[in-house]
């Protein structure tokens, strides 16, 4: 079996000191026959075991790439970068061995090599890209930014592809996230994840909670409460208020105290979208700011009380907390806060829960709760930081790239998902059936909030964050003040995108 590797690594190193030089749109990698062409290598896929036969109609096209290799641009220095799309050999880790896997059959099946282009950390990763791309240089087929705002700033730039305009991928297909649309743009595509990924399911946003305290205050089955669709922001509020207590009798709530809530700033914002609120809407072909919306604006105060009752949230990030230490950062005191039962709930992302492995007392995963009980659904924001793929204006030959992504994600869906659902969120992170269940819930309540994801346009989610972290309500002036310049802002990012 051929190995799913380059020859070489590729060092963007080595990259930049050609782009500084004469420009060349080679890479130095074969020059392949693009999928117009009349190939003979050209099959189309069969099923090959029940799990595939449904997809048999909708499978990608099969192609003999003659060698040719397909390079992934991402930082090597987050779980959200090269990891998740490349891995140089088995290491006995589910994940990463399920990714070698995933990428060696591809390689098998279409006769290519992957290879990472890398040497640059995630701070870097936009100013990399883009001085490669001013230069003409075909450096990747596939760029993974960490932030989905700065690959949107290269659409912007006009430096990215709309997926959109290469059928080969199928962006309607199971293997790819169906949410990926709330960030498609006047009908284009810039940004995708899906099986092909995992980052975009361990950085959604989520609540766990404490079995042990839950059982000790004789609560009702939480996972009834949100099958029926009880499970509302209030309603955590109130079972949260009844654990906090002053373990010392000091008079001060501080890290050392029993909590209902141990959360972070940015919760005011994501505790918002629960309730399938968001402050951009699309009406009538325009993205236009719903800042003035009045039940939105009921929620986001409310929010903010809550937020701001400091006898039962404890804000890590609120600068109230970091004197009260005893480990190495706020997060990880948040975490032994969890441990050691000193709190009922905690938002944090999916991933904030592998720091529980070791953890003593049993622990739930539930979703981000509703506004009100007559919500359609449950809405858990993911995170903006998780390496999508998008597609440089400067590869030769893009719908090739296309094509090979769309079987890397259609192969992700039968290996690399598998894999990380079943083993390692079920058996590393999960502890029973109930809390699989969740996550099944949790999962399938994803979505991507375009003012977050784009950079904060509004202002809001912002404001949000810093009145958390105050305890000052000044959302009336502040709603008032961002609304003025919202929509112009709006407009500025999109207007970009919209030829």
């Amino acid at each position: 079996m051929k190995r799913c590797t380059a020859p070489t690594v590729l060092l963007l190193t080595a990259l930049l000191l050609a782009a500084c030089g004469e420009a060349s749109h080679g890479s130095g990698t074969e020059d392949t026959a693009s999928l117009s062409d009349d190939t003979t290598g050209t099959v189309t896929e069969a099923a090959s075991g029940d799990e595939r036969a449904p997809y048999t109609d909708i499978a990608p096209e099969v192609c003999d790439f003659g060698g040719y290799t397909y390079r992934i641009f991402a930082n090597d220095n987050t779980d959200s970068g090269i990891k998740q799309y490349y891995s140089s050999e088995e290491t006995g880790d589910l994940v990463n061995d399920a990714v070698f896997r995933r990428n060696s059959a591809v390689c098998d099946r279409y006769n290519i090599n992957i290879a990472p282009v890398v040497g640059f950390t995630h701070e870097n990763d936009r100013a990399t890209a883009i001085k490669l791309l001013q230069a003409g240089d075909d450096f990747a087929d596939v760029t993974a930014l960490l932030l989905i705002q700065d690959s949107m700033k290269l659409a912007q730039e006009g430096a990215l592809l709309d997926w959109n305009d290469y059928p080969v991928l199928r962006t309607d297909a199971p293997w790819w996230d169906a949410r990926i649309t709330d960030l498609e743009v006047y009908g284009k595509q810039y940004v995708v994840t899906g099986c092909i990924a995992t980052a975009d399911d361990m950085r959604q946003m989520v609540v766990t909670y404490n079995k042990s305290i839950w059982s000790e205050m004789d609560y009702e089955d939480p996972y009834n409460m949100v099958t029926e669709g009880r499970w509302t922001l209030d309603r955590m509020y109130a079972l949260a208020k009844d654990v906090s207590h002053d373990l010392n009798g000091d008079g001060e709530m501080t890290a050392a105290d029993r909590w209902g809530i141990v959360s972070e700033s940015k919760a005011a914002w994501y505790l918002y979208l629960g309730s399938g609120k968001t402050s951009i809407h699309y009406e009538n072909g325009q993205y236009l700011s719903n800042l003035a919306d009045e039940t939105g604006f009921d929620i986001l105060n409310r929010v903010i009380e809550i937020m701001s009752d400091t006898a039962t949230v404890c804000v890590m990030n609120d600068g109230r907390h970091e004197r009260e230490l005893t480990t190495a950062d706020i997060w990880t005191e948040a975490s032994k806060i969890f441990e050691e039962s000193r709190t009922l709930f905690r938002t944090e992302t999916f991933n904030g829960t592998e720091r529980l492995r070791n953890m003593g007392q049993d622990y739930g995963v539930l979703p981000i709760p509703k506004w009100t009980e007559e919500q359609d659904a449950y809405y858990c924001m993911t995170n903006d930081d998780i390496g999508m793929l998008s597609l440089p204006t400067t590869v030769s030959d893009p719908e090739r790239t296309a094509l090979i992504t769309e079987a890397l994600a259609y192969e992700s869906m039968f290996e690399l998902q598998p894999t990380f659902y079943e083993v390692y969120l079920s058996e590393k992170l999960l502890r029973d059936e109930q809390s699989r269940a969740m996550m099944d819930l949790t999962l399938a309540s994803k979505f991507y909030d375009m003012d977050y994801c784009f950079g904060a346009l509004t202002g809001m989610s912002s404001a949000m964050e810093s009145m958390a972290k105050t305890k000052k309500n000044q959302l009336a002036s502040k709603a008032a003040s961002l609304e003025k310049n919202a929509q112009s802002k709006i407009d500025k990012f999109l207007s970009a995108l919209s030829d």
